[in-house]
């Protein structure tokens, strides 16, 4: 049984893990994740598979926009949903705070989460020279804008 739910700092831990798998290069240190908890900006959440952590995504909104900063999804739990529905949850939340437009990056190599990413009405709109470190990579800047059908 899925279940997305608020991310809390019990859930650091696993998301540690989970990012590590995700993203062995790049990293973020535990601390990082207990540092966004803080914020009244950042929103996680956690996708819970029969109580373990299988997936994770976080935002920061200020005034109408978001950006969503992480998003990640164990290997085994992969094209089974899980990622749209945590995007379906972002969304749901931006759209209380009066959110209209959403951004992200995603990696230039990264044709499968581009291709999510289009499913849910996000486009292309630029590309960010270098942005990833390692290994040092350009990143696709994709925007859903007009969130709640305002004009």
């Amino acid at each position: 049984m899925l279940e997305i739910v608020k991310m809390t700092a019990q859930h650091v831990d696993d998301v540690h893990v989970l990012e590590q798998i995700s993203f062995p290069q790049d990293t973020w240190p535990k601390t990082a994740f207990m540092l966004e908890l803080s914020k009244s900006v950042a929103f996680y959440i956690v996708a819970l598979a029969d109580g373990k952590v299988v997936g994770y995504a976080g935002m920061h909104h200020v005034e109408d926009a978001a950006d969503i900063v992480n998003i990640a999804v164990h290997p085994y739990f992969r094209r089974m949903g899980i990622a749209s529905a945590m995007l379906n949850t972002l969304e749901a939340q931006v759209l209380e705070l009066g959110v209209t437009t959403i951004t992200l990056e995603v990696r230039l190599s990264n044709a499968p989460a581009q291709k999510l990413y289009q499913s849910h009405g996000f486009a292309a709109i630029a590309v960010r020279e270098g942005y990833y470190r390692t290994p040092k990579e350009d990143a696709v800047i994709m925007q859903k804008s007009n969130l709640g059908g305002n004009p």
